[in-house]
């Protein structure tokens, strides 16, 4: 962790303002800060450990992509990070098995499927790979 000038931690919206002068240090800080608690939000909408560590990643990547829209004026770093994950996360439990329908009956592609449903391609191979092992699984076919 860095220290400001005055020996104190940096708060989250100074490393905010630093990450969105492109620095990716102080948004792996922000991360160490508040990973633990964007997963139990990520668990406590999906029930499912797999997918709320991807929703936490999905959610932290988007943080990075969309940096330039946080404004501490409109809020705290810990409040619009959190309603990113926990937006992330409540769509996730319906792609999962939107991705799969789509996959089965739609027959569409990892790529078609991701332009249908605007997500990016990794998203959909992650959805796909969390919901055919939640099929195994209720099926009592061993993973």
């Amino acid at each position: 962790m860095s220290l400001s000038p005055n020996g104190s931690a940096p708060s989250d919206e100074a490393l905010m303002a630093r990450a969105q002068d492109g620095d990716t240090d102080a948004l792996a800080e922000l991360y160490d800060r508040h990973a633990e608690r964007a997963l139990r939000v990520a668990q406590a909408i999906c029930h499912d450990t797999d997918r709320a560590e991807d929703v936490v990643r999905e959610g932290f990547l988007a943080i990075w992509r969309d940096r330039a829209l946080f404004s501490p004026e409109n809020g705290s770093f810990k409040a619009w990070s959190m309603a990113i994950v926990s937006t992330r996360a409540a769509g996730s439990k319906v792609t999962v098995e939107q991705v799969i329908a789509l996959a089965f009956f739609g027959q569409l592609s990892h790529s078609e499927i991701a332009a249908q449903l605007n997500l990016p391609a990794g998203t959909v191979k992650g959805r796909m790979r969390l919901g055919l092992e939640k099929l195994r699984r209720q099926m009592g076919v061993p993973t």
